[in-house]
């Protein structure tokens, strides 16, 4: 269990540092949870352990997906 736990923070310390280089990116970048839900590490750290997609409303969504896809946890939404 711990190992998971681990896991789970080396994940989410993972992610904060995508967010913080895609917010240095672009000032409109923002993560959208997608209705995926909060776990237990994430409420009890504040890291974005769970991931979702990156989404800017003046980006193109092919662009996007290219430079997100790289990412761990991070996944570009479906364009409308």
């Amino acid at each position: 269990m711990d190992d998971l736990v681990s896991d789970a923070v080396e994940i989410g310390q993972r992610n904060k540092e995508i967010l913080e280089l895609a917010r240095a990116w672009c000032r409109h970048v923002r993560p959208d949870r997608g209705g995926l839900g909060v776990g237990l590490v994430e409420q009890a750290t504040g890291l974005p352990v769970t991931g979702g997609t990156l989404t800017c409303d003046y980006a193109c969504a092919a662009r996007a997906r290219r430079r997100s896809e790289a990412n761990s946890g991070f996944r570009p939404s479906p364009t409308p």
